[in-house]
């Protein structure tokens, strides 16, 4: 069992979708992932949308327990005497609001 909401068979399932539907249409064959949400019907444009939204929110969240994880090596570091070079590790958030409404102040 897996900690969390969705299991990894969750997420393939919603990449299978998302990949089921990209460039196998009639029509579609080469067409660009706009040109699928401007010509895939409602409902399925949606559900393409929202199988990369989860997708990009999966891969946020890997990003985040990866960096924690990066964290909690270089503070293991600096608590052990043995170890001659500290490094240091600083992991800054900002929210989309900050992003969209002050763009130069987001870099």
């Amino acid at each position: 069992e897996e900690n969390g909401i969705m299991t990894r068979e969750d997420f393939g399932n919603i990449w299978s979708q998302c990949n089921g539907m990209y460039q196998t249409q009639p029509g579609l064959e080469t067409a660009s992932y706009q040109q699928h949400l401007e010509k895939l019907p409602p409902a399925g444009g949606l559900r393409m949308a929202m199988a990369d939204g989860v997708n990009n929110i999966a891969l946020m969240a890997s990003d985040l327990i990866t960096f924690k994880h990066v964290h909690e090596l270089v503070l293991s570091e600096h608590s052990n005497p043995d170890w001659k070079k500290h490094r240091h590790f600083g992991l800054m958030t900002l929210t989309m609001d900050e992003i969209l409404n002050y763009p130069g102040n987001s870099m």
